[in-house]
């Protein structure tokens, strides 16, 4: 006579190994464009607001990096958008270029032949 057949104890079914999932769908990344705007905007101003030379081209930069910045980290609070962290960095960058940008205006208001000695290669 045989006895009732036993069964190797298994493991909770939460433990089983289950294997690669076949057919499962990656969640949709979502966009950063406005972060990645903002972040090279913000450089770009930053590098340009450097010199009295470029700080025409540095403020415009500068103040789009900060739209963008802004409109990124909105974007990304509400979960429309990834990339806070890029954006935050570009409004920064934007941010430091500004006030660069200023400091040079007072600096050549307060002296006018500032330019000129800067440049004068004589």
């Amino acid at each position: 006579m045989s006895g009732p057949v036993q069964q190797s104890p298994q493991q909770p079914e939460a433990y089983q190994y289950q294997g690669p999932q076949q057919g499962g769908m990656m969640p949709p990344k979502l966009p950063k464009g406005f972060a990645v705007a903002s972040l090279v905007l913000g450089i770009i101003g930053l590098v340009f607001s450097l010199t009295p030379i470029g700080i025409g081209i540095g403020l415009i930069c500068d103040i789009l990096g900060i739209i963008f910045g802004g409109v990124g980290i909105s974007k990304a609070k509400r979960g429309q958008a990834s990339g806070k962290g890029m954006a935050m960095a570009g409004l920064i960058c934007a941010i430091i270029g500004i006030f660069i940008v200023v400091m040079w205006i007072i600096a050549l208001a307060s002296d006018p032949m500032l330019f000129q000695r800067l440049y004068n290669y004589d």
